[in-house]
């Protein structure tokens, strides 16, 4: 194993995108066997391609910035996800208002009455009933 560690130094090795170019290469392949569809096999085959030369590749530096343009695909893509899961999780304890100008998303704890909510980003009062 002490050859493998030798070979891979200088080496980008597996990455974010590597992993998940490994994982869509991999479900296409089961899917090209199920469905017997020989353009999901060649997808498969070259996506593992790249993968595997993304992970063997001495160019650390595009491999990083290639990863870095996936990771904030990747990001723009879940985050709406993880707002809708936290805010689910957070509406037993807390009701959600829009300010009337900048529409920023405040949270108010609940039952407190009718309160004075000022929205900390454009300074806006206004009252509603929690």
């Amino acid at each position: 194993m002490d050859w493998l560690r030798r070979f891979m130094i200088g080496r980008n090795g597996p990455d974010t995108l590597t992993n998940y170019l490994i994982g869509t290469g991999f479900i296409l392949s089961i899917l090209s066997a199920i469905l017997s569809v020989a353009a999901l096999n060649i997808m498969s085959s070259v996506l593992l391609f790249i993968a595997f030369f993304r992970m063997f590749s001495k160019n650390v530096y595009a491999r990083r910035q290639e990863n870095m343009i996936f990771l904030r695909f990747l990001y723009k893509i879940k985050t709406p996800f993880y707002k809708y899961k936290r805010r689910k999780q957070q509406k037993a304890v807390y009701k959600f208002y829009k300010c009337p100008s900048c529409k920023q998303e405040l949270r108010v704890p609940k039952g407190k009455g009718k309160i004075k909510i000022t929205c900390p980003k454009c300074k806006t009062s206004f009252e509603k009933k929690v």
